[in-house]
Formats: C-alpha cells, sequence, structure tokens
C-alpha cells in the first residue's frame, strides 16, 4: 500500500476515486437511498478538486482504495473501499511512513474503527 498526497488531479483520477466513494457510501452509509446517493454523487467531483489536500491509498496494482481530503488540518472526507475497510495495513503503513499529515490521518483511522460496523 502506498499512500501520497497528489497534486495533479486529472479526469481520469476523480473518475476513479468518485467510484472509490460510491463503493464506500454505499457500503456504510445505509440511511441513503439510491436517489440520494446519486444527486449527492454530482458534488464529488468538484469537492475532490477542490480541497486543499487530497491523499490517496492505492494497492499493489496502483489502484485508489482509499482518500482523504483535508482543510486546515482537518479531515473533511474519508472514503475507503469495503475490500480495505477494517484492514490494519493502511495503520501500519502510516506509522512506518512519517509524512505532513500523519497524526491526521492517524486520528482518522482510529475514530473510524471505533465505529461499530
Amino acid at each position: 500500500m502506498e499512500i501520497t498526497e497528489v497534486r495533479e488531479r486529472t479526469d481520469d483520477l476523480i473518475c476513479r476515486l468518485l467510484s472509490v466513494w460510491e463503493k464506500s457510501v454505499r457500503e456504510t452509509h445505509l440511511f441513503l437511498s439510491d436517489e440520494e446517493i446519486e444527486n449527492i454523487k454530482k458534488y464529488v467531483p468538484k469537492a475532490l478538486t477542490e480541497v486543499a489536500h487530497l491523499l490517496i491509498a492505492k494497492d499493489e496494482n496502483g489502484n485508489p482504495t482509499a482518500f482523504m481530503g483535508i482543510e486546515n488540518e482537518v479531515p473533511e472526507m474519508l472514503f475507503i473501499t469495503p475490500e480495505q475497510r477494517g484492514k490494519a495495513s493502511a495503520t501500519t503503513h502510516i506509522r512506518a511512513n512519517p509524512q505532513p499529515y500523519r497524526t491526521v490521518l492517524l486520528r482518522a483511522l482510529q475514530d473510524i474503527q471505533s465505529v461499530p460496523c
């Protein structure tokens, strides 16, 4: 797993992250109807392009498996594919590889892990 901050947000990347977003939302936001998800989905590309810092986790094949948007050192968005949810690999990787947002990432991951499924 590789976690990096993305500076260039191409249309292809936004499309791939939108897929991560949708998979994550459909798995975790069971209170939303399909219609509500589709409506919210229209706004996600803009949010991804405008957030100050965008961190992406990629698997060994280079496919995005999670992303986090950060504004003013506060996580504004965090979405993880269902396949990666609950795995310790992200936490292990972050602890082993210091980066500017390590504390923010660890705090967000701890918050997620403490929420019952």
